[in-house]
């Protein structure tokens, strides 16, 4: 088709001059006028970087898979803001109610901002192309707890389950089941549960679930939190 070349004016960024008529309610902004603007957008937030910070305070198990067989799936997140060593970790089971875990198991490496980890059985199947590290210490029901532990603090940083009671076949709250399901941690969830309680009520609302065996979420997170336009509702791009 026809090709046309232009150049636009280059027109710069308003001079911001102190507010006035100052009250707890409003106030009235001003600006030196740019030559050669027609129009001018208005933003107000409480920071001067418009963004806030919101990051998790620890890494937090953002998918657990208990599904047919040798299925079974723990994925780990990191939404702290910065680089994590993994050293300082221990993934631990807790079998059959048990109030002593009988299983711990080391991590290793590095997780990055914003990366995942995934721990699977040995014998699990195969999906896609996401790496997982196996091992045969993976290996839960739907009535274990399952506890991320940091070291060098010497406390939980996420509890999945209730630790010391066993629910029979597995936890069901508020329509979502621990055995045989899978479950994605909300995006909204900016941590974890530090301290067992009773009934496992962070599973109906805290957690999504999906059918046997899916596997589609996994090696990747979505997480509301991280650096987060702070912009007052109701005045952003106001012309």
């Amino acid at each position: 088709g026809t090709q046309q070349s232009f150049t636009t004016s280059q027109v710069g960024a308003p001079t911001t001059v102190a507010a006035t008529e100052i009250s707890n309610s409003s106030f009235t902004a001003n600006w030196e006028t740019e030559e050669g603007a027609t129009s001018y957008i208005l933003e107000i937030s409480t920071s001067p970087n418009f963004i806030t910070e919101n990051y998790a305070d620890d890494l937090f198990i953002s998918e657990y898979i208990e599904g047919s067989s040798n299925n079974k799936y723990i994925e780990i997140y990191n939404g702290t803001g910065e680089d994590v060593d993994l050293d300082n970790y221990n993934l631990r089971i807790y079998y059959n109610g048990n109030s002593s875990y009988g299983t711990s198991i080391s991590l290793t490496g590095t997780l990055a901002n914003g990366e995942v980890i995934v721990y699977s059985h040995f014998n699990a199947e195969v999906h896609g192309a996401v790496p997982t590290i196996a091992t045969y210490d993976i290996n839960f029901n739907g009535d274990d707890a399952i506890e991320l532990y940091n070291n060098s603090t010497g406390t939980p940083v996420d509890i999945f389950g209730e630790i010391g009671n066993d629910p029979g076949s597995g936890w069901n709250v508020g329509g979502n089941f621990t055995a045989n399901y899978t479950l994605v941690r909300n995006a909204d969830v900016m941590g974890g549960v530090t301290t067992s309680v009773a009934g496992f009520p962070s599973l109906g609302t805290e957690w999504t679930s999906y059918s046997t065996n899916t596997t589609s979420n996994l090696g990747s997170h979505d997480f509301d939190g991280g650096l987060i336009s702070d912009i007052i509702e109701g005045y952003e791009e106001v012309e």
